[in-house]
């Protein structure tokens, strides 16, 4: 059963929320942004190491990175596939990793002729596993507990919400090139 919650949270919100799991649970975090050249992941014990967390680099949603959650003591698994030019790519997928969630942390974004944007993050499963649905379970109750829920089933952290009330920040739905049509109001 696939579940999936977004948010929007600064890099306090996320590092509020992220301490919380962190205090409860022994997990690592896998950075895999896009199919690599190499098998070596980079992984963190916890996200307050992870250098541009509470930033996005692309303006898209998912441009401030995306982790596979997992217990630390479980291996990561990468699917190996030859390339027809040659060589070989190295993917984490789900259903190679079936006690994972993916977490995609919100961010902010400003680029020349871009207002300054916080754009959502995201975290769930489309597995069914059921450590994978624990996972999922767990993470959202402690890594939302400083969040408020929001209209449209959107969790909103509580610096992000003062941003979002005083209106000089964007919240896009899912791109900063989109229209404001597309914005998260209050």
């Amino acid at each position: 059963m696939s579940k999936q919650t977004q948010f929007f949270g600064t890099k306090n919100d996320l590092l509020d929320g992220l301490a919380r799991v962190d205090e409860q649970l022994a997990l690592k975090y896998v950075l895999f942004d896009k199919p690599q050249e190499t098998d070596i992941l980079k992984s963190y014990d916890s996200l307050k190491d992870f250098e541009t967390l509470g930033l996005n680099h692309s303006g898209k949603t998912g441009g401030a990175g995306r982790f596979f959650v997992l217990d630390r003591e479980v291996e990561c698994v990468l699917s190996a596939v030859p390339q027809n030019s040659g060589g070989i790519r190295f993917f984490v997928e789900p259903t190679n990793n079936p006690t994972s969630i993916v977490f995609q942390p919100s961010g902010f974004y400003q680029a020349e002729g871009v207002d300054r944007c916080l754009l959502p993050g995201s975290f769930g499963t489309a597995l069914d596993h059921p450590d994978s649905q624990l996972l999922y379970k767990e993470f959202r109750k402690m890594f939302l507990k400083a969040f408020m829920l929001h209209k449209r089933r959107v969790y909103v952290g509580s610096e992000a919400m003062i941003l979002l009330e005083e209106g000089e920040t964007r919240f896009p739905s899912y791109s900063a090139f989109a229209g404001s049509e597309h914005d998260f109001v209050i």
